[in-house]
């Protein structure tokens, strides 16, 4: 199933995208997709559901996040070798964790430059919402708690992340800079989440083009990792990485969004993304 919240910005109603690529209304089942109610009892109730006999939604509808208000959306760093490589760095023997606050976006939703930043970039990522409390668990039972995979942009403003205080999150936090879906897929529609290309075009060049495959870290490895030391919870988001191909990783002059940019992102059945790139 494909999960997606549309609607003006605060207005939000949960939907669902058919096999027809159709959007229908599931308003009249449930009023909102947030962490208190996201959970097996839920997905078993709305996949249960005849999607062909609910109301169509325009296709022209802005779509929202796929889940209101996630309580944590957390994030692990330099997760494939090359992308390590092109901005200098090793790669870590463990998963580097760090955190993005209060910028949850629509998945086409404007990525807004933020005043003073010079160094705004892209990061194709995918990631995975959790359907439970998730606590010291094993790699082998993490599959059990991901209630869906979804696309993901970790819009980072690198002179805000590496020039000020050292830590991520201020890079990682501006308004905008986390667009998520377009949809939440459950995961029986994922063959296999370590094999999933993965694509970024900025004003119709494409600058990422990897696959899951060449994780340093699984999916799997990430959630159970950071359970050791968190108690995860329902609605949490969890972002694993991206290939090579940022903006600041280009020799010998990095290249940065600005103003009336266009930024395009797919993930291999988790849908594209969007954006309008503009001043703040």
């Amino acid at each position: 199933m494909k999960l997606m919240r549309v609607g003006e910005l605060g207005k939000e109603k949960v939907a669902a995208l058919d096999p027809n690529n159709v959007i229908r209304d599931l308003s009249e089942h449930i009023e909102d997709l947030t962490p208190q109610n996201f959970n097996d009892t839920t997905l078993s109730k709305l996949k249960s559901i005849d999607l062909s006999k609910e109301r169509e939604i325009n296709p022209s509808i802005r779509i929202g996040s796929f889940i209101k208000d996630p309580k944590n959306y957390f994030c692990v760093g330099k997760n494939f070798k090359l992308h390590a490589q092109e901005i200098g760095s090793k790669a870590p023997k463990n998963p580097m964790i760090f955190s993005k606050a209060n910028c949850i976006s629509g998945p086409n939703d404007d990525i807004i430059i933020p005043k003073d930043s010079k160094k705004v970039d892209w990061e194709c990522e995918i990631g995975v919402c959790l359907k439970s409390e998730v606590y010291q668990i094993s790699q082998d039972d993490s599959e059990k708690y991901i209630g869906g995979y979804f696309l993901a942009n970790d819009v980072s403003a690198r002179d805000f992340q590496l020039e000020k205080s050292g830590q991520f999150i201020i890079g990682k936090s501006s308004p905008s800079f986390g667009p998520i879906g377009p949809y939440l897929v459950t995961p029986d529609e994922i063959t296999d989440a370590q094999d999933l290309k993965m694509k970024t075009i900025v004003n119709g060049k494409t600058m990422q083009d990897g696959n899951t495959k060449d994780m340093i870290h699984s999916i799997n490895f990430i959630i159970a990792y950071l359970s050791t030391f968190i108690k995860l919870q329902k609605g949490d988001l969890i972002i694993a990485g991206t290939p090579d191909g940022v903006g600041a990783g280009i020799k010998p002059n990095p290249v940065f969004l600005k103003d009336g940019d266009i930024i395009e992102l797919e993930i291999e059945g988790l849908g594209k993304q969007k954006h309008n790139v503009r001043n703040q």
